[in-house]
C-alpha cells in the first residue's frame, strides 16, 4: 500500500482521512509525499477555487509530516496572503503556488530550507519585481516566475542562490536593462526561458552563462543581430529557439554551437527565401525547426545534416525540387519524420526519390497525384 499512498490527490487524501479509520489514517501518515490540489479548470469546467486558511498547512504538517510536495496552483488564500503557517510543512522540497493572485510571498518561506523548485508563476508581485525572499531560498534548484509582470531583477538576487539551474521567467516586461549584470551571476544555469519578455537585446555578461544548455530567447523584438555574439559564445548549448526574433540572418560564428541538438528559428524571414548556410554546419543537430519562414529552398549544403532524425518546415513557399536535398537524408536512414504542413503539397509535386518515405513525411497529400 506505501507506493501507492505516496501520491494521492488532495480531494482523495482528505476523503480517506475523515474516514475516521485508524489504520487508513496511520498509513496515510507515514507514506504520503505529494498533496496535489491544483485548479486544474479541464475543458472549461466550471471549478470551486478554494480559499485556504494557515490552519489548512497546519492540519497538512499534522497529518501528513513526510510531505515534500504540495500543489495548490489555481487557488486563494484567505487575504490573498499565503499564510505564515506554511512555515510547518520543514521537509517540503517543492511547491506550486501559481496563478494565486499573491502580491507577494512571505518571509517564513526563508524556513523552507529543504525546498528545491517553487512555481510562483502566473502571480503579479507588487512594484513589478522579484519578492525579496527569493534570495534567502538558498538551496533551489528550479525557479518559475513566468507572467508575474516583472520589470526588475533585484541587485544579488541570483549570486545568492547558487544552486539555481533552471530558470523560467518568460511572459514578463524585462526589457534590457533589466538583465543587464544581474542574470550573468546565475552562474549555474542551464536552463533559462526569456521569451516573450520585450527584449530587444541581451547584456555584454550573457555570455557568462557558461553551464548554459538550454535557452529560449522566442518572441522578442530584437532590433538587431548583435545579440546573437553572445548567444554564440555559449558553446555548451543543446537547446536554443529563437523562434519570432525577426532574423534575417546568422554569423558565421553561429557554427562554432558544436553541441547543438535542437533549433527552432521559426517565424523568421530569412534573406533571400532560404535557411543560412551556416545550421548545416551543426553536424549534430537532431530536431530543426523552420516553420513559416517564407522558404523558398533548401541551403545545397543540407545533406550536411547528417545527425538529423526529425525536421519541421511548415507554411513555406517552397519551389519545385526544392526538398531535394532531402533524399540524401532520408537514405542515410537517419532522418525519421519530416512535416510539411499548410503548403497544399501534392504527391506529384515531391521529387519521386521522395515517394518510398511518405509514412515519415506529413502534410503532403499522397492520394492526390494530380499538378
Amino acid at each position: 500500500m506505501a507506493p501507492i499512498l505516496s501520491y494521492v490527490s488532495g480531494p482523495s487524501l482528505t476523503r480517506l482521512w475523515t474516514t475516521g479509520d485508524k489504520t487508513m489514517q496511520t498509513r496515510l501518515t507515514q507514506n504520503v509525499r505529494i498533496f496535489d490540489t491544483n485548479n486544474h479548470n479541464l475543458m472549461g469546467t466550471r471549478t470551486i477555487v478554494k480559499r485556504f486558511t494557515g490552519n489548512f498547512f497546519k492540519s497538512l504538517a499534522v497529518q501528513f509530516p513526510f510531505l515534500t510536495e504540495l500543489r495548490v496552483a489555481r487557488n486563494k488564500f484567505v487575504d490573498f496572503f499565503l499564510p505564515n503557517e506554511i512555515r510547518s510543512l520543514q521537509q517540503l522540497q517543492i511547491l506550486d503556488i501559481s496563478g494565486c493572485d499573491l502580491p507577494t510571498l512571505p518571509h517564513v518561506l526563508s524556513q523552507l530550507t529543504n525546498l528545491i523548485e517553487l512555481n510562483a508563476s502566473d502571480n503579479t508581485f507588487t512594484h513589478e519585481t522579484l519578492p525579496d525572499i527569493i534570495p534567502s531560498l538558498t538551496r533551489l534548484e528550479t525557479l518559475h516566475v513566468e507572467n508575474c509582470c516583472l520589470n526588475i531583477l533585484p541587485p544579488n538576487t541570483f549570486s545568492q542562490l547558487p544552486h539555481l539551474t533552471r530558470l523560467e521567467a518568460n511572459r514578463n516586461w524585462f526589457g534590457n536593462d533589466a538583465l543587464d549584470n544581474e542574470i550573468s551571476s546565475a552562474r549555474q544555469l542551464r536552463v533559462l526561458n526569456l521569451s516573450s519578455s520585450f527584449l530587444t537585446t541581451l547584456p555584454q555578461t550573457f555570455s557568462q552563462l557558461i553551464n548554459l544548455t538550454d535557452l529560449d530567447v522566442s518572441s522578442n523584438q530584437f532590433t538587431n543581430s548583435t545579440f546573437l555574439d553572445e548567444i554564440t559564445s555559449l558553446i555548451p548549448l543543446r537547446r536554443l529557439i529563437m523562434s519570432g526574433c525577426d532574423l534575417t540572418t546568422l554569423p558565421n560564428s553561429f557554427s562554432q554551437l558544436s553541441s547543438l541538438t535542437e533549433l527552432n528559428v521559426s517565424s523568421n524571414q530569412f534573406a533571400n527565401g532560404s535557411l543560412p548556410s551556416v545550421i548545416t554546419l551543426l553536424t549534430q543537430l537532431s530536431f530543426l525547426q523552420a516553420n513559416c519562414c517564407s522558404l523558398t529552398t533548401l541551403p545545397t549544403t543540407f545533406s550536411q545534416l547528417s545527425s538529423l532524425t526529425k525536421l519541421h518546415i511548415s507554411g513555406n513557399q517552397f519551389e519545385d525540387a526544392a526538398l531535394t536535398p532531402l533524399i540524401s537524408l532520408f537514405n542515410l536512414n537517419h532522418l525519421k519524420s519530416v512535416t510539411l504542413d499548410f503548403m497544399d503539397l501534392k504527391k506529384s509535386t515531391l521529387p519521386r526519390e521522395l515517394h518510398p518515405y511518405r509514412a515519415n513525411i506529413s502534410g503532403v497529400d499522397w492520394e492526390n497525384n494530380v499538378d
